[in-house]
């Protein structure tokens, strides 16, 4: 997958959201994934992270296995 592919995967799960997708490996199967989006206000973190993952699922082993890792950081937008 293009870091495009993978910033469209975040943005159409989370609608109104910004996110920044690096290619760690070069591999074009680990990503670091940069979010924000407002529906994070008053959320844990955890619950933030999982909110992102859950897009992730059908592009993982759950799926279609494009991609074998996420690293996640998240911001509200009101932050």
């Amino acid at each position: 997958m293009e870091s495009q592919a993978i910033e469209k995967i975040v943005t159409d799960a989370l609608d109104g959201a910004e996110c920044v997708a690096t290619d760690l490996t070069g591999t074009a199967d680990h990503w670091g994934v940069r979010v924000t989006w407002h529906g994070f206000h008053d959320m844990s973190l955890i619950d933030q992270h999982r909110r992102v993952l859950d897009a992730f699922r059908p592009y993982m082993s759950d799926g279609t296995n494009e991609i074998h890792a996420v690293q996640i950081s998240t911001l509200s937008s009101n932050d």
